[in-house]
């Protein structure tokens, strides 16, 4: 299955978000294991009582565990996409796209022709063409988790 321009572009608008997301995960994984031993401990010092500390470190080692998950499959995706762009043969396409969707903020069309030296009318048939050109797996998913 082929995407079309519209799809690819969702894809693309979605790298951005998930770096950010990566960057956050591992503190939130940090997070519930920390919550599962506090619970741990918790539950060990107390005699007898406790009832459902059991349930709540259960809890909280699944929520690590689909943490870890999510992290893994945003890895995926970001390296999905990253290789994509990577594989234009096409240097200036392959700018074109990190400045406009992958790098830290998003450039216009304006700014990315102003720090390439182009005309923006060339930077928006350049966009196209990487578009055209780029090769994302039909299985890539706009939201990955």
């Amino acid at each position: 299955v082929l995407m079309d321009r519209a799809d690819k572009i969702a894809i693309l608008e979605r790298y951005r978000p998930i770096t950010r997301a990566v960057e956050e995960l591992p503190e939130a994984i940090q997070r519930a294991a920390s919550a599962a031993e506090k619970v741990t401990v918790s539950f060990s010092e107390t005699s007898g009582g406790g009832g459902d500390c059991h349930s709540r470190v259960e809890q909280q080692v699944e929520l690590k565990v689909l943490l870890e998950e999510e992290l893994r499959s945003k890895q995926r995706f970001l390296l999905a996409v990253m290789g994509a762009v990577l594989d234009l043969t096409d240097d200036y396409e392959r700018l074109v796209l990190q400045y406009r969707y992958i790098g830290t903020r998003k450039l216009s069309t304006k700014a990315t022709a102003e720090r390439l030296g182009y005309s923006e009318s060339s930077i928006k048939r350049c966009l196209t063409r990487a578009l055209d050109n780029l090769d994302l797996s039909s299985d890539l998913k706009v939201d990955p988790f």
